[in-house]
């Protein structure tokens, strides 16, 4: 019995956290006002960050030409509230995001550059020198 009492010492139950689910409502009851907003700032900024687009094919896909995002896409996936209007007062003050004029739609403020150069129907006359504005470039 004294064995028993010692291991629950060592190990104590972890606050009725379970599941990350309960370990989200956990945190959820201690966030509140600005608290809160940061944390879904937060949250949102990380999923629209350009490390995170690399792996996240979904919301990639829910993206248009110029990269919006609607707005109710991104706070269904937002684990502190899902509330589209709140989500997107706390993503006003966001400084690494940009909300359209509506207010429905987001993109991140990040630029994806080309690098491919497609060159079609050159003359074998100017190969030559193509080649060597090529080889400078690759040098950059």
């Amino acid at each position: 019995m004294e064995a028993a009492t010692s291991q629950q010492q060592q190990n104590p139950q972890p606050l009725g956290i379970t599941s990350h689910g309960s370990f989200i409502q956990f945190l959820k009851s201690f966030l509140e006002g600005e608290a809160l907003e940061e944390a879904v700032r937060a949250q949102l900024e990380y999923l629209l960050s350009r490390d995170h687009l690399a792996s996240d094919y979904f919301l990639v896909s829910q993206m248009n030409a110029e990269m919006y995002v609607p707005m109710a896409t991104l706070a269904s996936l937002c684990t502190f509230s899902t509330d589209v209007a709140f989500v997107t007062s706390c993503m006003k003050k966001s400084t690494t995001t940009t909300l359209d004029p509506t207010g429905t739609l987001i993109k991140p403020n990040f630029k994806i550059s080309r690098t491919t150069l497609i060159l079609r129907d050159i003359s074998s006359s100017v190969e030559p020198e193509v080649d060597i504005l090529i080889s400078l470039c690759l040098r950059l």
